[in-house]
């Protein structure tokens, strides 16, 4: 499903169309880390090129999935899980950004955002990621405990000159 958004326009509307989301979701929900890297592969294509394809995938649980898929030894799959959950968290309402906390997502997410302190797009996605959670109050004190306003901070000395992270 991946490779065929690569295709084109009329691809992505097709797929979306689709419901491949839910599909890409379910995949991401695999035992097998090859199955959950290649769905989180596809829904960060899908997501990349189709806002219809966000609100799907965040109405078929890709908070939960993207929590439990967070591989602490890829780097790859965080980078892209990064992204997914950036494009999630900034253009839809819809779907439960607390089922990522309440998975232990921050605890994977918060680290990685230390370990990639030189990367000035992972720091804004991060920072907009946490910013977004941080919104719900419940939420916000999940992010104090995992070290999130830390990293924001942080964040915020090193790149004083991004907007996204200066917020």
């Amino acid at each position: 499903v991946g490779n065929l958004v690569l295709a084109g326009p009329q691809s992505v509307q097709e797929i979306a169309q689709s419901r491949a989301a839910d599909l890409v979701v379910q995949a991401s929900k695999h035992e097998s880390l090859e199955a959950q890297s290649c769905a989180v592969n596809a829904l960060n294509n899908m997501c990349l090129r189709s806002e219809h394809c966000i609100a799907q995938a965040a109405v078929s649980g890709a908070y939960a999935s993207l929590a439990a898929t967070f591989q602490p030894t890829d780097e790859n799959v965080q980078l892209l899980t990064i992204t997914v959950l950036y494009l999630l968290t900034t253009t839809t309402d819809q779907g439960d950004v607390g089922d990522f906390v309440q998975l232990q997502g921050l605890s994977h997410l918060i680290p990685t955002m230390m370990r990639f302190m030189s990367s000035l797009k992972v720091q804004e996605q991060i920072s907009s990621i946490l910013q977004r959670i941080g919104h719900h109050a419940e939420m916000l004190d999940e992010i104090l405990q995992q070290g999130g306003l830390d990293g924001i901070f942080t964040a915020m000395h090193r790149y004083p000159l991004s907007a996204r992270i200066q917020v």
